[in-house]
Formats: structure tokens, C-alpha cells, sequence
């Protein structure tokens, strides 16, 4: 099921890639609310242990919308 899909990938017992589109689909809007949660950190060492933290399998994604995000971190802190 699309739920079962969404939590492997989030738990990292399944890869970001290895799930069909919709289902990519579907977790947009949990990884964004991952990576704004890391850019409300503000030390710099611990948004990169926060990062650490996530699972393997999702990290490079997560790292990806913290990168997409960053220009926006000041505005996105604001909003939050």
C-alpha cells in the first residue's frame, strides 16, 4: 500500500529511487517538513548531525531539499 511504501522509505528499510513516482510523490511534503526542521538549527555542526541521523537510504534526498531550501532558510524560519 502507499502508506507501507511511505513509511519503508522513511525508516530507510526501502530507497527514495527504488519507489515508484507517486509514491515519490507522496513523501514531499514529509521530506520537506524534515528539511526545514534542519534549517531551523542554527549551529552548523549540529544541522550536519541532524542530517547524519536521517536514514542512509533518504539522506541524499533530505540533503537535496536542505540544499534547494537554503536560499529561503531566513524566510522559511519566519513563517514556521
Amino acid at each position: 500500500s502507499p502508506t507501507q511504501y511511505c513509511s519503508a522509505v522513511l525508516k530507510g528499510a526501502a530507497s527514495y529511487d527504488e519507489v515508484p513516482g507517486a509514491i515519490q510523490s507522496l513523501l514531499r511534503k514529509p521530506i520537506y517538513d524534515i528539511a526545514v526542521a534542519i534549517l531551523k538549527i542554527n549551529d552548523k555542526a549540529e544541522r550536519n548531525n541532524a542530517l547524519q541521523q536521517q536514514p542512509e537510504k533518504l539522506r541524499s534526498v533530505i540533503e537535496s531539499e536542505v540544499t534547494r531550501l537554503w536560499p529561503r532558510r531566513q524566510q522559511l524560519l519566519k513563517s514556521q
